[in-house]
């Protein structure tokens, strides 16, 4: 009371402003939220004398307010209104057991089960009564023919019946003598060749075949398609000849059924002279023949137009003759 005396006027003002602010700060802590939600209490305490406030003085602070938070010359100090939870208690004994409930709706039927296992056979039972007479079933096979009986003594001829069927073939005679050699049968033969113009247009690469679009004369069983492809269907021994214009160094060659028949390859190293060849080959009944500038080669083949004057050239042709 005598250090308040000794306090001069604006001491005395100022320690009444602390005062005065604790306790609305004090107030103001109780209708605010402390603890807060979780339990907690939060307080700052003071560590300096410059601001007005003893060491050690502590205040209450809400946190969910703009203010609610300790000064720099303050400490944080947080506590739990509750205390920590203690060791369960033992369990109780059990009470009276209580009415029964009503009875609740039927629940939905579950799904089906995995069918049982199947259970022994049962012993049989009485037989039954006879039951009526079923329906006639169908006739049964023909039986076999029984063995022949004894020739009875012969009768009267009868008129002539009617012709039987007619019995199975006999077994073949001995051959007979080789008859005499008859005529020989028309070969098969056929001219086929191309005018240049217009007929080969471009070159033809290696491993190309030579195309062809018109022919001369032959026979039915000789024939060819646009793309240098000639079908022969009569089998047979066949000589064959080809002619070809061009203005490079190359060859030619036939093949017999996509083969290309290296014993076939004709050609020329330079000049202006026609390649030509022969060959004579055993045919199959619709094999294909063609004419080719040889795979691997690296030239390809141009056919010399109007060669010599002003008409159409044979560019290139092939004549095919039946020899057996």
């Amino acid at each position: 009371m005598h250090r308040l005396r000794g306090l001069g006027r604006g001491g005395r003002l100022l320690l009444a402003l602390v005062v005065g602010g604790a306790v609305f700060g004090i107030a103001s802590a109780v209708q605010a939220s402390i603890p807060d939600a979780n339990g907690m209490i939060h307080g700052c305490y003071n560590t300096s004398l410059a601001h007005g406030s003893p060491i050690g003085a502590l205040r209450v602070i809400d946190t969910s307010k703009v203010n609610g938070f300790c000064a720099a010359w303050e400490a944080p100090l947080n506590w739990n209104a509750n205390g920590v939870t203690g060791a369960r208690g033992p369990t109780g004994a059990p009470g009276p057991t209580g009415p029964k409930g009503t009875t609740g709706p039927k629940g939905t039927t579950g799904p089906k089960g995995p069918t049982g296992a199947r259970g022994s056979t049962g012993s049989r039972g009485p037989t039954g009564a006879k039951g009526t007479t079923g329906l006639r079933g169908p006739t049964g096979a023909k039986g076999t023919t029984g063995g022949r009986g004894p020739t009875g003594s012969r009768g009267p001829t009868g008129s002539r019946g009617p012709t039987g069927v007619r019995g199975p073939t006999g077994p073949n005679g001995t051959t007979g003598a080789k008859g005499a050699t008859g005529p020989a049968g028309s070969p098969e033969y056929a001219y086929i060749y191309d005018l240049s113009p217009p007929d080969v247009a471009a070159t033809v690469a290696p491993g190309t075949d030579v195309p062809f679009a018109r022919n001369g004369p032959k026979t039915a069983g000789i024939t060819y398609a646009a793309n240098g492809q000639i079908t022969i269907a009569t089998a047979g021994v066949y000589r064959i000849e080809f002619m070809a214009s061009i203005d490079e160094a190359g060859q030619l060659m036939l093949t017999q059924n996509g083969a290309e028949l290296a014993s076939t390859v004709y050609g020329r190293a330079t000049g202006t002279s026609e390649i030509s060849g022969q060959a004579t080959l055993s045919v199959a009944a619709g094999d294909v023949v063609t004419l080719r500038n040889p795979s691997g080669n690296s030239t390809a083949l141009t056919f010399t137009p109007i060669a010599g004057g002003t008409h159409p050239d044979v560019s290139a042709s092939i004549l095919i003759e039946q020899l057996s």
